[in-house]
């Protein structure tokens, strides 16, 4: 299978990459290599994946929409597995129009990709920190995995256990986040409570 990994020069892209080339896939990798931190890390990881025969390299910004779409165009994908994501609670305070770029527009479209050239075999990993704020949006083994806090170790772990899952289980971890956020994360629901505590607060400002 020849797949798709963005974000290939992160430490979980590279290990993902290796991963599935010494299982015999072909991997194209994809990462823009900005210096939100070493870049000479990037270069590292890149040239040990460059050993392989099956690996090539497209240095890209998955907010370029016209390059994405020449990519997925001339490449004949078969399987992506998408990690490219800007992280950093404390960058986005800095710096938020890197988030909606990376995260919404790349996002989008890596996604518009898949669509146009019907790939269906997609990974998008639902694993979060434990930690509040976090837990709270996954199901342990039935919508995702959790992985301890600033453990790069567990982290690595639980991608591991992620890409051994058959594609099927895959999918219906994807359906089964996807029905946990519906049923309790849903944005009437939200929008909801925020109305019940203005109504507390409005009748307890008339009470007085």
């Amino acid at each position: 299978m020849k797949v798709l990994v963005t974000g290939c020069a992160g430490f979980i892209g590279m290990h993902t990459c290796l991963r599935l080339l010494a299982r015999g896939d072909d991997v194209i990798g994809l990462d823009n290599l900005n210096d939100y931190y070493d870049v000479r890390l990037k270069g590292d990881r890149l040239a040990r994946l460059r050993e392989f025969d099956g690996f090539s390299f497209h240095k890209l910004d998955m907010t370029d929409q016209a390059g994405v779409a020449a990519l997925f165009a001339g490449a004949d994908i078969q399987g992506v597995v998408h990690l490219a994501a800007q992280p950093g609670v404390r960058y986005s305070l800095k710096n938020p129009h890197a988030y909606i770029q990376s995260n919404l527009v790349g996002f989008t479209n890596i996604l518009e990709g898949c669509r146009h050239h019907q790939i269906e075999h997609w990974a998008r990993p639902i694993i979060t920190t434990d930690n509040v704020g976090c837990r709270e949006a996954v199901d342990v083994e039935v919508s995702g995995f959790l992985c301890k806090m600033k453990d790069a170790d567990d982290l690595a772990r639980k991608m591991e256990r992620f890409i051994d899952l058959p594609f099927d289980t895959r999918a219906e971890m994807g359906c089964n986040g996807r029905k946990k956020m519906e049923s309790e994360f849903n944005e009437q629901i939200v929008i909801d409570c925020y109305l019940d505590v203005i109504g507390e607060i409005v009748k307890q400002d008339h009470g007085k």
